[in-house]
């Protein structure tokens, strides 16, 4: 029988079920091992501690997350990794968790584990990959990158049109038939649900930068920018970000009917201009 196998590190974005399938690992190693000997060997009392972290019930701080490393025997690398998964799912700001999972896609061992991952969240992050997908509905269009390249606003290079193109059929956004014409495929690809909000968080970023850019560059018959400062209780708050959702929903159903001509981008954006919780 074949000894069990160490699970790698490099394959996970949940810390938390990394350090289930570690120690149950250890357990088959060594019947012996116990919470209890991972506690002293991290130097906690707790001997609950990791089954309190493996469910979900407790969170590690900066102290105890070197102290699991330490006796898991990860090295200074494997280390900072944890670190970041750690960061990832615990990170209060979304800016801060964004952080982590640019780093975690920054290692090298990771990428080759979840090139998918890594793609998508390149797809996300850049503006011209989701219109580049909707381009291809259009009437007219031209797989040529550099005609894509010449037709988006703002213009992109043609090595940019190139590499968007591959990255989009290799994952399965487009598709290309015996022809060699390149196709819309109907159904949108969407991140793992524990880095959902990060992705869409680079998303919106990219998004809004051009949105800030349109106002100056298109003339006005090409372009609507509304705005409003209000103040409202904050129990009603709720009730504007469902309608702001139905509404949102309805106008982006137009965007389904032929033929199709022009690409465009909506936005909605609400966001506090005070503190939300209301404390001065």
């Amino acid at each position: 029988m074949a000894d069990p196998v160490d699970p790698d590190l490099y394959s996970y974005l949940d810390y938390r079920q990394y350090l289930k399938d570690w120690f149950q690992w250890k357990k088959e190693v060594n019947r012996r091992y116990s919470h209890r000997l991972f506690a002293r060997r991290a130097g906690q009392r707790s001997p609950s501690l990791l089954l309190g972290v493996m469910e979900g019930r407790r969170n590690l701080t900066a102290t105890t997350t070197q102290a699991f490393g330490k006796a898991m025997g990860l090295g200074a690398r494997k280390q900072a990794f944890f670190e970041l998964l750690v960061n990832l799912d615990q990170a209060e700001l979304p800016k801060d968790r964004k952080r982590a999972m640019e780093g975690i896609l920054a290692t090298k061992r990771f990428k080759t584990a979840h090139k998918l991952q890594g793609d998508l969240f390149k797809v996300f992050g850049q503006w011209y990959y989701g219109a580049i997908c909707e381009l291809v509905r259009c009437e007219g269009f031209q797989s040529d990158p550099q005609w894509i390249a010449k037709t988006l606003r703002p213009k992109i290079t043609a090595k940019q049109a190139a590499e968007a193109l591959e990255t989009l059929i290799e994952i399965g956004l487009l598709s290309r038939n015996e022809k060699g014409e390149i196709l819309a495929v109907n159904e949108w690809m969407m991140p793992d649900e524990g880095t959902l909000d990060v992705v869409l968080l680079k998303s919106h970023e990219s998004m809004l930068t051009q949105a800030k850019e349109a106002v100056s560059t298109f003339p006005r018959e090409h372009r609507i920018a509304l705005g409003f400062t209000g103040s409202l209780p904050r129990n009603r708050i709720a009730e504007l970000e469902e309608k702001m959702v139905q509404t949102f929903s309805e106008m982006a159903s137009n965007c389904e009917s032929d033929p199709r001509e022009v690409v465009v981008q909506m936005n909605f954006v609400m966001f506090p201009l005070s503190d939300p919780g209301g404390t001065v």
